[in-house]
């Protein structure tokens, strides 16, 4: 029964790299995500965007506290590192 399998979609934002045409790949991430979070303030927090705040610690504190609440994975960055496009082995 498809009304059955129906269920609210949540898409959960973690980083901004651009904001109103401006490039902010060279900002920090702590930055980027302050602008994030400003501007997911004005949207329901029921809504379709969610905010995804961040950890401060290390890779493995990220990973203890994902897999203590079943969480299905993590994304690590520097606080006070610019955006990159591309995955690094760290």
């Amino acid at each position: 029964n498809m009304s059955e399998a129906r269920g609210r979609l949540a898409y959960y934002v973690f980083d901004l790299p651009y904001l109103n045409g401006y490039d902010l790949r060279g900002m920090p991430l702590v930055q980027r995500k302050e602008l994030l979070r400003a501007l997911l303030e004005k949207t329901d927090p029921a809504g379709l965007f969610r905010y995804s705040d961040h950890l401060a610690g290390n890779a493995n504190d990220a990973f203890s506290h994902a897999c203590m609440h079943g969480l299905d994975g993590v994304i690590v960055k520097r606080a006070d590192a610019p955006y990159a496009a591309t995955r690094s082995q760290r």
